[in-house]
């Protein structure tokens, strides 16, 4: 580049001296370096964004299909999530109890009137409640009973015993709401 200048200075009668050359390609070799450098970080962070979104692409595709096979909504899983991990457990904790219990309440046909034994309500005009509903219902249903029985209550409904504490604090509904 430097060359195809000098040669266009010299062709319109410019005097080069050397020091300015020289000043002028170390300008030149800095200024293409620094746009390299540039460049480069250009595609690395580009590449780093790509990567975020892919991964919060497969992240929401994971709770679809989540919603989808536990009769739950993306908010519900995410909001019961949420406040879970504010309150002692795990998002992924919580995801995993709300599997296993949309689990049993799908395949398992006698969970929906074991459930209505304790005293949760599984349906209203439209059909089956949301899971994650009848997941903390059944949490606060069961509250009242000996520490051993609850433990034995939820495990037999898929739920961890952390996810059972955290929605069973005083400050469940408060964390859901502030997510909501």
């Amino acid at each position: 580049m430097a060359d195809v200048l000098k040669d266009f200075l010299v062709s319109i009668s410019y005097k080069v001296d050397a020091n300015s050359e020289k000043r002028f390609e170390t300008s030149v070799r800095s200024a293409t370096l620094q746009a390299e450098l540039l460049g480069r970080a250009i595609a690395a962070t580009a590449e780093k964004v790509f990567d975020g979104v892919t991964q919060i692409s497969k992240s929401f595709e994971q709770v679809y299909w989540q919603a989808q096979r536990t009769q739950a909504t993306v908010q519900g899983i995410r909001s019961i999530g949420y406040a879970a991990s504010q309150l002692g457990s795990t998002a992924e904790n919580a995801g995993a109890s709300i599997e296993n219990f949309g689990r049993q309440l799908k395949w398992n046909p006698g969970f929906e009137g074991f459930l209505k034994s304790l005293g949760v309500a599984t349906r209203d005009t439209k059909g089956l409640r949301a899971s994650t509903a009848i997941l903390v219902e059944f949490a606060n249903k069961i509250r009242s009973r000996p520490k051993a029985e609850q433990f034995g209550l939820a495990e037999a409904a898929g739920i961890d015993l952390a996810t059972l504490e955290a929605i069973q604090s005083g400050e469940f509904q408060k964390r859901l709401d502030e997510y909501n």
